[in-house]
């Protein structure tokens, strides 16, 4: 590789192209330093896909891992690279990383790592004996403690909370807000459970929110995720 006129030009065996300026220093930053995190973010057709192939040359590590939510997704990245990576999407990241025994637990989802089984809220509300509350009937609190547990998982806090509860078109009482807090925790639990027959889905933000939880730290193998 090498500079030319303030633009970073790759030997990229597939396009050859020139890269902008935007992309130039964000390349610059991971070669001088390609152990260190970076978040790229930029809105779509900015260019973060197109850097991927580049990244990738940066990096002299047999433990690259590209992720992904889809195999498509992952595919269409993939074919552009000048070499082989691994290949993983987030869900199946998660779920290697949550087989691993930690100390006294032992998370280990089983079957239920090969199943993305889809409830409805007719399942919850019998699952967990949901019913109505105040203005409020009982699909009402099934699809507001769901949307809560899917609050929780995409933070970064460590318990649920009052604030992760929805916007609602009723008002309720503050008791009834620490109801569905609790709902949404019992929910939460029976989710990460490993031991329940009948557990609801466990979806992939549930498992890399239980990862984070957990502190579980990425296998060695895997040296850079993309």
């Amino acid at each position: 590789s090498h500079k030319v006129e303030n633009t970073f030009v790759w030997d990229n065996r597939i396009h050859k192209k020139v890269v902008t300026p935007e992309q130039n220093r964000i390349l610059n930053i991971i070669e001088a330093e390609p152990d260190e995190p970076i978040d790229v973010q930029g809105f779509a057709g900015s260019g973060k896909s197109e850097l991927i192939p580049y990244l990738v040359d940066c990096i002299q590590s047999s433990g690259v891992v590209l992720l992904a939510d889809t195999h498509q997704q992952i595919q269409s990245v993939a074919k552009r690279l000048n070499r082989s990576v691994i290949q993983k999407t987030f869900w199946e990241m998660a779920d290697d990383v949550l087989q691993i025994d930690t100390t006294a637990r032992r998370w280990t989802f089983k079957k239920r790592s090969q199943t993305r089984n889809i409830w409805r809220i007719e399942k919850y509300i019998e699952r967990f004996g949901y019913h109505a509350l105040g203005l409020m009937s009982a699909s009402d609190v099934a699809a507001t403690v769901i949307k809560t547990v899917n609050r929780f998982s995409y933070s970064k806090d460590t318990s649920i909370e009052e604030k992760h509860l929805p916007a609602l078109n009723i008002s309720i009482s503050r008791a009834e807000k620490m109801l569905l807090v609790e709902l949404s925790e019992q929910l939460w639990n029976a989710i990460v459970s490993v031991d329940q027959n009948d557990a609801p889905p466990i979806k992939t933000n549930h498992r890399i929110k239980l990862w984070s939880l957990l502190n579980i730290p990425i296998p060695a193998q895997y040296t850079h995720l993309i």
